[in-house]
């Protein structure tokens, strides 16, 4: 019987399979894309059936393990996120304090031009 299934899930199906045969073998030892991802897994897991949950079930403990990883790294970029905003506003604060600062030096240098062309009108 194993190296029915052996056979069974590594060669396709011939054209006039029953399509009954086809579903009673898949419910009872799963389809190959549920069972693993490569041939060599399948073709040691699908030869029994409650191995081929457990490998289902292995698979799964992979994608949640992937998806935590995600996860945290989504975490952290949030936080870089909210450090670099934060940055940002510090910076925005800075500019307009340095804005207000030029406009007052300007203001002076005016006034000084101002004085200076006074000055020069009454020299002899």
């Amino acid at each position: 019987m194993g190296s029915f299934i052996r056979r069974f899930l590594l060669t396709k199906p011939k054209p006039g399979t029953p399509r009954k045969t086809l579903d009673a073998f898949r419910n009872t030892y799963g389809t190959i894309d549920a069972v693993a991802g490569t041939s060599k897994a399948v073709y040691t897991v699908a030869t029994v059936g409650p191995l081929a949950a457990a490998a289902a079930a292995l698979e799964n403990f992979k994608w949640e393990s992937e998806i935590a990883l995600l996860k945290d790294r989504v975490t952290n970029l949030e936080a870089a996120l909210q450090e670099t905003q934060q940055g940002y506003h510090h910076l925005q604060a800075d500019h307009t304090e340095l804005s207000k600062e030029h406009e007052e030096v300007m203001k002076k240098v005016k006034e000084m031009k101002e004085l200076s062309q006074k000055i020069n009108k009454h020299k002899p």
